[in-house]
């Protein structure tokens, strides 16, 4: 049907009146929000060594591995989402990266791919979910796509694509473009997603197969709602995830 399904062909239908009241309760629900915004390191990029990582809000990742300067689902701009303004922004100037030796792309979804942002960026190579690259025909860069399980390898380092139970939808067309996480050598992304059994399996057997003992597990927590389960893992869920993959440090 030229779409890409879930491992349990999961649908991820949302209501719109789920959404709705989703959004309506971030809105009035002041409790839990800080008097004063969280204030954040600008990194260091010089002094950062091989194994260091930093997280700039929402799925925004940096890392360094074997001397290569890693970004996963870079952003710097603020995103309207429906009723409410996301604020995505971070205290670093996109000016003051350097050259980045790999970008990582989860899906499509405008919170994780912003074309703003890749074009302030210079990037040497992009990975991402099969059919990604076309909305990226601006860049001149390399592009690596890959199916869930498959694996590049830039200079010395591994990048392999693993299966999340989520879904793409950019301009309408819902599952055009295939979603997922990353391994790089022995850290792992989890990407967006739901918590699905099959999918940690499929993982763990693909870890015993290329003799992977993760250190750090980066693991999505903070979009969850009780009116949209099938898109993302509960707290509880998120640090099931990590448990049952045996990584050393949660994310």
């Amino acid at each position: 049907d030229n779409r890409f399904h879930n491992v349990d062909n999961c649908q991820n239908i949302v209501k719109p009146l789920n959404i709705i009241k989703s959004f309506t309760k971030k809105i009035q629900n002041n409790k839990t929000r800080p008097s004063h915004p969280i204030q954040s390191d600008k990194i260091d990029f010089e002094a950062m060594t091989n194994g260091d990582f930093a997280w700039l809000g929402h799925s925004f990742i940096v890392l360094k591995q074997n001397g290569q300067i890693i970004l996963v689902d870079p952003i710097f701009f603020d995103i309207q989402h429906l009723i409410k303004k996301f604020k995505y922004t971070t205290e670093n100037d996109p000016a003051a990266f350097p050259i980045i030796d790999v970008c990582l792309i989860t899906h499509d979804h405008y919170d994780h791919l912003d074309i703003q942002t890749l074009k302030l960026l210079t990037i040497r190579n992009i990975v991402c979910p099969l059919k990604l690259s076309k909305y990226l025909t601006f860049l001149t860069c390399q592009i690596h796509e890959l199916d869930w399980f498959q694996t590049v390898v830039i200079d010395r380092n591994k990048f392999s694509l693993i299966p999340s139970r989520h879904y793409s939808n950019r301009t309408g067309q819902k599952f055009k473009t295939l979603w997922g996480g990353f391994i790089v050598n022995n850290l792992l992304i989890s990407g967006d997603g739901s918590y699905n059994q099959d999918i940690i399996e499929q993982i763990k057997q693909f870890l015993i197969e290329n003799q992977i003992q993760l250190e750090v597990v980066f693991v999505e927590c903070g979009q969850y709602s009780d009116e949209w389960p099938d898109n993302h893992m509960q707290p509880d869920q998120s640090k099931l995830y990590f448990q049952q993959l045996r990584g050393q440090i949660m994310v």
